[in-house]
C-alpha cells in the first residue's frame, strides 16, 4: 500500500487549502488520474465544501453512499477527483464540477440539471479492441469503445449515466478550446491553426483570446464547442 498522507506544504500549489494550520493533509491515490494532476475526495468535502471538521466525520459522511463522482458512489476519502469530473452530494442535492480558476488551482463550479450528466473528454490514445472495434482512452484514464470517427486531441461529449459518447468535437481551426495549461489557463480561446511539429518536436495551435493570437503546446487544449462551450466550464 501507497502512502495515505502528505505534508501540506508539500502538497501541489493547485490544491486550495490552509497549509499551515495543520501537518498533514490525504494524499490521493493514484488510478484514473495522476497525484499530480488530482485531489483526494476527503479534501474536497473537508477543506473546499467544509462539510466536515475531521477525517472521521468524512469517513461517516463517505460512508453513507451520498457521494458520487461521475454517477458512481464512492466512499474512499483518498479517491483521486481530477479536471472535469462531476461531484454530487446526492443528499443535499448539489453538484460540482472540478475545474480551474486563472492561476491553475482546482475549484468548485456549481453544476445543475443536465449538466451533471455529461462530461467533456479529451482523446489521448486509441487502440483496436476485438472485432475490430475501435477502443479510446481518455485524459481521465477512461476506455470506451467509440461509435463515432474521433481522432486523438478530439474531445468526446460523454454520458455519464448512459456511458456513450453523444457527440465528437475535432481538434479543427474555428473551434472554442478550454485551455488547462499555459499562462492561459481556465480560459477560453478560438482554435486558429494547428501547427504540427517537426521530427520530435510536439504539436502546439494557435489560438485567439480577445484579437490577440498565441501559441500554446496542443496538449493544453480542450475542444468544448463551435460558437460556445457546450458544458458552463468559467467561474
Amino acid at each position: 500500500m501507497g502512502q495515505q498522507h502528505l505534508a501540506r506544504l508539500a502538497a501541489p500549489d493547485f490544491w486550495q487549502m490552509k497549509r499551515k494550520e495543520r501537518k498533514w493533509i490525504l494524499r490521493p491515490q493514484t488510478g484514473s488520474h495522476s497525484y499530480r494532476e488530482a485531489l483526494p475526495l476527503g479534501l474536497i468535502l473537508r477543506e473546499m465544501l467544509q462539510l466536515a471538521k475531521t477525517l472521521k466525520e468524512v469517513k461517516f459522511i463517505l460512508n453513507q453512499g451520498v457521494i458520487t463522482v461521475d454517477k458512481v458512489v464512492r466512499k474512499d476519502p483518498h479517491f483521486a477527483v481530477g479536471f472535469m469530473d462531476v461531484v454530487e452530494i446526492t443528499s443535499l442535492k448539489q453538484a460540482y464540477r472540478v475545474v480551474l480558476d486563472a492561476h491553475g488551482r482546482f475549484v468548485l463550479l456549481p453544476v445543475s440539471g443536465a449538466e451533471t450528466e455529461f462530461k467533456l473528454l479529451k482523446v489521448v490514445g486509441k487502440t483496436m479492441a476485438r472485432k475490430q472495434q475501435l477502443q479510446c482512452t481518455f485524459a481521465d484514464g477512461r476506455n470506451v469503445v467509440a461509435t463515432k470517427a474521433i481522432a486523438v486531441g478530439d474531445t468526446a461529449y460523454y454520458n455519464l449515466t448512459t456511458k456513450n459518447i453523444q457527440d465528437v468535437l475535432p481538434m479543427k481551426p474555428g473551434y472554442l478550446a478550454y485551455f488547462i495549461g499555459g499562462s492561459h489557463q481556465g480560459t477560453l480561446g478560438v482554435i486558429k491553426e494547428i501547427l504540427r511539429g517537426k521530427d520530435l518536436q510536439k504539436p502546439k495551435v494557435a489560438a485567439e483570446q480577445n484579437g490577440v493570437t498565441f501559441i500554446t503546446p496542443m496538449r493544453y487544449a480542450l475542444i468544448v464547442g463551435k460558437e460556445k462551450p457546450l458544458l458552463n466550464l468559467t467561474l
